[in-house]
């Protein structure tokens, strides 16, 4: 089966664009002060759920799962997409 090469390329912009975006991100949210900007473009939005455990006499199993990301995440995977898709 081929996949396309939009389809590639939106995988790929999403990793690297998710990758720089969050070094960026934490960067900038050592340097730039507190305030309204910072709040917005910096600060970590968080959804999962927590970890959870199923415990019988011989299996013991844990599953959780939890993401973390800025403005900043988004805008960068946004970007990296446009910019491959355009070169």
């Amino acid at each position: 089966m081929l996949i396309r090469r939009s389809t590639l390329t939106a995988i790929y912009g999403t990793i690297i664009g998710g990758l720089i975006g969050t070094v960026i991100g934490e960067v900038l949210w050592r340097i730039v002060p507190q305030g309204a900007v910072r709040d917005l473009f910096l600060k970590p939005i968080t959804f999962g759920f927590s970890p959870f455990t199923l415990d019988i006499a011989i299996l013991k199993f844990t599953l959780g799962f939890s993401m973390h990301f800025s403005l900043m995440t988004v805008l960068f995977v946004f970007l990296t997409i446009y910019l491959l898709l355009k070169f």
